[in-house]
């Protein structure tokens, strides 16, 4: 019977009664199985999407850990690595630094010292406190530089090139020194320059000698006086001078002393000498200042 007609049916009759019940028993099993049986599909079929998705985030969690945290990995050991090396080439750098015999300075874009090692203060007398901050020109800069070096040098430095000059430096109990300084620019990745890296050596011993040499080469020995290149010079500038300036005139004076021969034979070439050393001092002393200045600018 179909649902309508149990409905329909008389429930007072007995034998209408029975054939309800069985037909409602047996139309609750025939639904229940459906149910069942629509159940069980369904959950088979959340079961496979449950199946699939942990498949899938597996599956990209997997990539994942090879595409991109593996690799990341990789590159952040490699980085610090490379972090490492570099900290352990700067340390390395810095204890060259300090120990040098050669003076550095760092100083900032500003050219502001920022840094300097243990040769500055030994062979300049400051203090890192009181260079620090402060500019190396007006610091230590002697009058005694060749201004076409210094216009050079300053010309450089606000291009922002690389330059190297030979200066003279003034010490803290000031005292005069010659240094080779070479100047290179820090840069950052665009190019800026950041500041500059100065590393100076001491050559005023070899200037020293080279002014002996010059002064040896152009001055007699024992007199003081300038040599026989000198005179030659002298003359032969004086006649230039005197073709190019038309009523230009100059004059030569030649010195002889009579019996000098008589003095060595006599007294011995000891004398001889220190007659000649007098000599020198009286014709030095009777120059004019101008011309004294004249033969030692040259």
């Amino acid at each position: 019977k179909t649902a309508y007609e149990i409905y329909q049916c008389d429930w007072s009759s007995d034998v209408c009664s029975s054939d309800l019940a069985e037909a409602a028993f047996a139309a609750g099993d025939r639904l229940y199985v459906r149910l069942l049986a629509q159940a069980n599909a369904h959950s088979r079929v959340q079961m496979q999407l449950l199946e699939g998705g942990a498949a899938l985030t597996v599956a990209v969690l997997l990539m994942l850990a090879v595409f991109v945290v593996e690799p990341t990995a990789r590159a952040v050991d490699v980085q610090v690595q490379r972090l490492a090396d570099q900290t352990a080439a700067l340390q390395r750098l810095a204890l060259v630094a300090e120990h040098t015999d050669n003076m550095v300075i760092i100083t900032g874009a500003d050219r502001a010292i920022e840094w300097v090692n243990a040769a500055f203060v030994r062979r300049t007398g400051y203090l890192p406190s009181e260079a620090l901050h402060r500019h190396p020109g007006p610091l230590l800069f002697s009058d005694n530089n060749d201004p076409a070096t210094t216009r050079r040098l300053s010309d450089a430095l606000l291009a922002g090139e690389a330059v190297r000059a030979e200066l003279c430096n003034r010490a803290k109990d000031g005292t005069d020194f010659w240094v080779d300084a070479d100047f290179q620019p820090v840069r950052d990745a665009h190019g800026d320059v950041l500041g500059w890296v100065t590393v100076a050596t001491d050559v005023t011993e070899r200037r020293r000698l080279e002014e002996r040499l010059s002064h040896s080469a152009r001055t007699d020995s024992l007199t003081g006086l300038p040599n026989r290149a000198v005179v030659i010079d002298r003359v032969q500038r004086a006649i230039d001078r005197a073709a190019q300036e038309p009523g230009a005139g100059f004059a030569v004076l030649f010195m002889d002393f009579d019996r000098f021969k008589q003095v060595n034979d006599t007294l011995g070439h000891g004398a001889g000498d220190e007659l000649l050393r007098q000599i020198g001092q009286r014709i030095e002393a009777a120059r004019s200042e101008e011309h004294t200045s004249e033969f030692q600018s040259h």
